[in-house]
């Protein structure tokens, strides 16, 4: 027997269903690279970042002294930012910021993206979370084994998606917004 979704599951498998509709479109259309690099300050100490592969999210690696870092540059993460690993991407190592993430660091194998005007931040977020999308960014990779793999951000820009009418996507984000709740509620309940 299998058992029941939970209700977030089923929020997930709605959004999925809603993403399969529209006509494909390059993902430029949605997004724009963006990229806030900036020299390392050896005395600051920064907020690192990472993503999560499989659609789950960002996670934060704690804070770092700059003079802990053999990169001489970094890059900043802003809110409602599609955050995308290049050397995890084709396992679905892509996030949006949340208000949480806003001005944390990324190392430059990270590539950054702005959704354009009129795109809603939640409908973005609801394709990082779609299998799909993971399996368009796996179709893009480059290299030869798991380590080698890269997805670029030009690959990342060119996957053609469904894409929704304005009307849909403010559905989907807010769909996205009840199963951020929902989820929410079912991680509280699970440490009651």
């Amino acid at each position: 027997i299998r058992p029941f979704p939970s209700p977030t599951a089923q929020l997930e498998l709605s959004i999925h269903a809603m993403l399969r509709e529209g006509p494909e479109r390059p993902l430029a259309g949605a997004l724009d690279l963006e990229l806030d690099d900036f020299p390392v300050d050896r005395d600051a100490v920064y907020q690192r970042a990472g993503v999560l592969g499989f659609g789950r999210g960002l996670f934060t690696h704690g804070p770092m002294r700059g003079s802990q870092t053999k990169y001489a540059k970094l890059r900043q993460v802003h809110e409602g930012q599609l955050v995308m690993s290049r050397l995890k991407a084709f396992e679905g190592a892509v996030a949006v910021a949340t208000s949480r993430f806003g001005g944390s660091v990324v190392s430059q194998e990270f590539v950054t993206f702005t959704p354009k005007a009129g795109v809603d931040p939640n409908w973005v977020d609801s394709l990082c979370r779609w299998p799909s999308f993971w399996e368009a960014l796996r179709a893009a990779s480059t290299g030869i084994g798991a380590r080698r793999e890269r997805v670029s951000a030009d690959a990342l820009l060119s996957l053609q998606i469904p894409y929704p009418d304005a009307q849909s996507q403010r559905r989907i984000a807010a769909l996205n917004r009840s199963r951020q709740r929902v989820a929410s509620l079912e991680a509280e309940r699970e440490h009651i």
